[in-house]
């Protein structure tokens, strides 16, 4: 005690063997006063910045050193939003975005109007579906329009049945007598087809015969150029006959 406090206080010297009665007696006080966390592996002191009578301990307490890294914790709950950062510097300007109309589908009337996007999202192609709208209500009848132009002839219907007979007409005035004249007779090769053609006109014909030849036949008479109609018809059927018997046409 003499050692640790000394005197004070007036208290007298501590003496050892004297009885209980004898010991002297002081009121010293001890109060902590700082504790500093010390670097690991560095040595632990304590000091008294106060008196012996009144002691304020200082303690210097090393750190433990680092222990083994424990097991993940679980994961606790999110934080409130933090406040906005700072903007953030400009990016360089992108490319432009096109937008395309793409196809517009009539859909039933009553159906939902649809869009949908067929390109990408920085080259969009809009197909529309669009209902059509429900069926109105007549109107009125509007003003007769002008006529328009002829439309093309239609076919030719059947043809009705016959009219009842007409009176007859007056006799009309006699007209020229039509002359009929032998053009040409050219023999053609055996077998081929006989001829007849009008180099005339319908009134003044002149007829050219075309005629096979034949090896052997009855012969046929040579009709002169003032020959009549009558006379060249039947000299005609005499020929085709002859030529029937001959082989040369069929009969």
């Amino acid at each position: 005690m003499n050692n640790f406090f000394g005197s004070r206080c007036g208290c007298q010297p501590f003496v050892p063997h004297c009885p209980p009665p004898v010991r002297p007696q002081c009121n010293a006080t001890v109060t902590v006063g700082s504790t500093t966390t010390l670097e690991a592996g560095e040595p632990a002191y304590v000091t008294n910045t106060g008196t012996l009578q009144n002691a304020v301990f200082n303690f210097g307490i090393p750190r433990g050193l680092t222990g083994a890294q424990g097991p993940q914790g679980i994961q606790g709950p999110i934080g409130p939003t933090g406040p906005q950062g700072p903007a953030g510097v400009p990016g360089s300007a992108g490319t432009a975005a096109t937008v395309t109309i793409g196809t517009t589908t009539t859909l039933p009337a009553g159906s939902t109007a649809t869009v949908t996007n067929s390109g990408t999202t920085s080259a969009a192609v809009l197909n529309f579906g669009i209902p059509a709208g429900e069926t109105g209500p007549q109107g009125p009848t509007g003003a007769t329009g002008a006529t328009g132009p002829q439309g093309p002839q239609g076919i030719q219907g059947p043809a009705g049945e016959n009219g009842a007979t007409g009176p007859q007409g007056p006799q009309g005035v006699a007209g020229e007598a039509a002359t009929i004249t032998v053009g040409t007779v050219t023999p053609l090769d055996p077998g081929a087809t006989p001829t007849v053609t009008n180099s005339g006109t319908t009134s003044d014909a002149i007829l050219d015969f075309g005629i096979p030849t034949v090896a052997q036949g009855p012969a046929v008479a040579d009709l002169e150029a003032t020959a009549t109609l009558e006379e060249v018809i039947t000299s005609f059927n005499a020929l085709l006959s002859s030529l029937r018997t001959a082989g040369v046409i069929a009969a």
